[in-house]
């Protein structure tokens, strides 16, 4: 066997892993990233996924390069999906530094409507900047005070927002949550 002999994949890919220094931008809204995703970054991150969205651990890295979740992501995060976003467990933690921004939406970006779920409901998850999203239905929570940008939720009732510290909005923004 040589290093330029292709090896069949006998088994589903179930993590993507994305561990950089600097920025992470993953922006076309036809990837596929079936399974968990893990990010671990100094920079901004843009992933768009063209299927439902598994959230693991996204942190900051070390000096080394290492994915640490002590360490918050120091730039802003946008994830799109074209289904649903979920924390794929309840030990996945995000730990962001700059504003976030969640869109489950037809398009997986944000000016189109709304079409999945977006669930970020670990205690433990930290937003350090505004927090952004749409869907049909949106929950989430933080370990420390959050502070809100653009909130669109299109099923009724279906806003729910759970901080340790503040709930704060951020000016010129509006939070649509149908009754």
């Amino acid at each position: 066997l040589s290093l330029h002999d292709a090896l069949p994949i006998c088994f589903p890919v179930t993590i993507t892993k994305l561990t950089s220094r600097g920025n992470i931008n993953l922006a076309s809204t036809e990837n596929s990233l079936a399974g968990t995703i893990t990010v671990g970054s100094s920079g901004s991150v843009t992933i768009n996924n063209s299927m439902s969205s598994l959230l693991g651990n996204f942190s900051g890295v070390t000096a080394g390069g290492v994915a640490d979740l002590n360490v918050a992501m120091a730039g802003d995060l946008v994830i799109g999906s074209k289904g649903n976003i979920y924390q794929s467990s309840v030990t996945d933690i995000l730990n962001i530094g700059g504003s976030s921004s969640f869109f489950a939406t037809t398009t997986a970006l944000q000016p189109a409507n709304a079409s999945g779920v977006i669930n970020l409901g670990n205690s433990n998850n930290h937003f350090g900047g505004v927090v952004a999203a749409k869907g049909t239905s949106i929950f989430i929570r933080g370990n420390s005070g959050i502070q809100l940008g653009d909130l669109v939720a299109t099923s009724p009732n279906t806003l729910t927002i759970s901080a340790v510290g503040n709930i704060d909005q951020q000016v010129g923004t509006s939070i649509i949550s149908v009754s």
